[in-house]
């Protein structure tokens, strides 16, 4: 069992857009003064119910609490204020080892996403602070002589996506044309993907770990005709990296010896 906290404060004395011309001021589209303190509490649990069958369980609570304030008239005409919003996250993981190489596992897990908090206290178009998330994967992993190969299969439901603004100063939800029409709730976002990734760590002490991921992802904003793509979001996605890994030490007093 494992439990935690994180605790965040921001102080920002001046945030804002200006329009300007080759260069040249030419008028405030809003200025703030913003305040965000975020605090959260976690916990997990895992169990061993059968021989291979592990499951771990975990709960975290967020609670954000945000205070804007214009610092020009521009900003003031927009909206300021100060509130608060909270959140539960809970997941679930269950991994089941079939051999001593292979292990299978599925994951499900409930998050979040905070938004600008200049966008909470808009009075055109109000965003909420939090908004929640819900993610899902399903994936295997296969061990030999230093190499994993790693499958993973997952699913990504946003409740909204956000866009900023830069000529306005604003934040507005991402909604495809041809849905503002729709009798729904704003829109959200559906992502899913395929992620392969191989990573090669020799046994020597001093060596180069080579880690290689190739993803395939299709995203899409909710709701819509299932044909509809998210434009400029990349279908496919390939990263490689090395590593160098070197040999465990202790530390004791002053000097360092290899363990």
């Amino acid at each position: 069992m494992s439990l935690g906290t994180e605790n965040r404060y921001d102080a920002i004395g001046n945030v804002g857009v200006d329009r300007t011309a080759v260069r040249t001021f030419l008028e405030s589209l809003g200025h703030y003064q913003v305040g965000e303190l975020s605090s959260a509490l976690y916990g997990e649990v895992a169990w061993k119910l059968l021989a291979g069958l592990r499951v771990t369980g975990g709960l975290r609570g967020d609670y954000y609490h945000y205070s804007v304030r214009a610092r020009d008239v521009v900003a003031a005409s927009l909206g300021e204020g100060s509130g608060s919003a909270s959140i539960l996250s809970p997941k679930v993981s269950i991994a089941y080892q079939v051999t001593p190489q292979l292990e299978l596992y599925a994951n499900w897990v409930r998050g979040f996403h905070s938004n600008d908090v200049r966008g909470a206290v808009n009075r055109g178009t109000p965003v909420p602070v939090l908004v929640r998330g819900i993610g899902k994967e399903l994936g295997g992993r296969l061990q030999f002589s230093g190499v994993t190969l790693t499958a993973t299969y997952w699913w990504l439901h946003v409740g909204s996506e956000l866009r900023f603004i830069g000529d306005s100063n604003a934040v507005e939800r991402r909604v495809p044309v041809g849905v503002m029409a729709m009798k729904s709730s704003p829109s959200g976002g559906r992502s899913r993907g395929l992620r392969l990734m191989e990573t090669i760590l020799p046994a020597m002490p001093a060596s180069t770990m080579a880690i290689t991921s190739l993803m395939h992802l299709r995203t899409r904003l909710q709701p819509v005709p299932p044909s509809f793509l998210i434009p400029g979001k990349p279908a496919f996605g390939c990263a490689t990296s090395d590593l160098l890994r070197l040999s465990r030490t202790t530390v004791s007093g002053i000097g360092a010896a290899p363990s």
